[in-house]
């Protein structure tokens, strides 16, 4: 055995990157599935908001529709806080849920979802 082939690092030598090298590369799903842990972790409860929240909410709805303003409403989606801009054109007092156009679409979303409301 020679000297030098002693000093070569290996698999096994602690502190020696040569250690992790068939960890470089990753499969397709694995990376999919690394990634769809990492947003997994990401998500949120869904707030609860207080009457006074409740009532504001209701309020800055009721100024926009009948105003015709155009607001930014925050709503809960899948465990993240989506935000929307549109003009409210009807409440649906039935299924509880709002009308925001917002131009060319047009979005139905449950009162209940909703967790903040802001004019623009």
């Amino acid at each position: 055995m020679r000297g030098d082939d002693a000093m070569k690092p290996n698999k096994l030598t602690k502190g020696s990157n040569v250690r992790w090298e068939s960890m470089r590369m990753l499969l397709p799903e694995h990376v999919q599935a690394l990634l769809k842990y990492k947003e997994e972790q990401k998500k949120i409860v869904k707030p609860i908001l207080d009457d006074q929240e409740l009532q504001e909410i209701g309020r800055t709805l009721n100024e926009a529709l009948h105003n015709h303003h155009q607001i930014r409403v925050k709503y809960y989606k899948d465990g993240f806080i989506e935000s929307l801009d549109g003009y409210i054109t009807n409440f649906d007092h039935v299924m509880k849920r709002i009308k925001i156009e917002k131009e060319p679409e047009i979005w139905w979303l449950k009162i209940e979802d909703v967790t903040g409301v802001e004019p623009l």
